[in-house]
């Protein structure tokens, strides 16, 4: 997940890499790290009998976040864990830094409460604890829960094999969904740049829109919503590279309106000999776009069917 250098530095080097996200026992308490929903998040497993549902705990972890401005997003809590959310940092070489600052005072805290570690889903530790990857993100659990827990993933599985979405509503859902990647698409062309960044957004808009009107995001929806994006991204790329064009005749008092560049574009990109730039962005865009997203797309193929994958580690 990260290199080794950086990894080492993390907790002192107590969780192992296991290429996906980081797990481990840091000062007696199971604790994972990793990339969840984008965001570096470090949860750790910990609860006591007089502090029921952590409540207490949730109490300092948002003084201990308003200490953190800088570096925490948010912090939750679980019955038997809690999650710190770090805000994405400029180099990954901050990373130990700014897990550490903040790992430390919290651990302390817990020794010092008399909090406990045990199972992810009850709580409890007799010493039968193992470390399971399930789609590649980390847990700790006993031999019963990681039963119970399989045995829902068979269920939801079989769920989502039976699910099907409405075609028509769906395409039309990825399709407002993704204009909100267009719309950033081309602020972001407008000061001069190309970020994979809007490319990821409108794949997950267009997903997000799909399942709201089609019903679900099924395999299908998928497939449609990953093609739309691949449209949406040159759509994205024509309206800007029409402003462009747009603000130049302007400049130069021709009369054109925005919508006669919009629909001549490729004509007049072909008499100023700017056909290979236009798609030169194009291309340039559409392989950030992917590397973005391709980690995401892989994820809702994996959930459209519910397939999965549990390993004891």
């Amino acid at each position: 997940m990260l290199n080794e250098k950086i990894r080492a530095e993390i907790l002192g080097g107590a969780l192992t890499d296991y290429k996906t996200d980081m797990a481990g026992k840091y000062r007696g308490f199971y604790t994972t790290f990793g990339l969840v929903g984008g965001a570096y998040t470090l949860e750790i497993y910990a609860s006591s009998e007089n502090d029921p549902s952590n409540a207490g705990l949730y109490d300092y972890l948002q003084k201990l976040k308003a200490e953190n401005l800088k570096t925490v997003s948010s912090a939750v809590t679980r019955e038997y864990s809690f999650q710190i959310i770090f805000k994405t940092p400029s180099f990954s070489n901050k990373i130990p830094a700014m897990v550490n600052d903040v790992a430390e005072p919290v651990v302390s805290w817990l020794i010092t409460n008399g909090y406990r570690t045990g199972c992810w889903a009850c709580g409890a530790d007799d010493g039968t604890v193992e470390h399971y990857v399930v789609n590649g993100t980390s847990y700790f659990l006993c031999p019963k829960c990681a039963n119970e827990f399989e045995k829902e993933l068979v269920n939801r599985q079989v769920e989502k094999k039976s699910q099907n979405s409405k075609t028509v509503p769906g395409i039309i859902g990825a399709f407002l969904g993704g204009l909100i990647g267009v719309v950033l698409w081309v602020l972001i062309y407008r000061v001069g740049y190309i970020a994979g960044i809007a490319g990821l957004v409108t794949v997950v808009c267009a997903m997000k829109g799909y399942e709201m009107l089609g019903g679900c995001l099924d395999k299908k929806g998928v497939i449609i919503t990953t093609v739309m994006s691949l449209a949406l991204i040159y759509l994205a790329n024509h309206i800007s590279w029409t402003w462009e064009i747009f603000d130049a005749f302007n400049e130069y008092d021709m009369g054109w309106t925005f919508g006669e560049v919009f629909g001549q574009l490729h004509y007049i990109l072909g008499e100023l000999d700017a056909t290979g730039a236009f798609f030169g962005d194009m291309a340039i865009g559409a392989l950030l776009s992917v590397v973005a997203s391709v980690t995401r797309i892989i994820a809702a193929f994996r959930e459209s069917s519910g397939t999965f994958s549990m390993e004891k580690k």
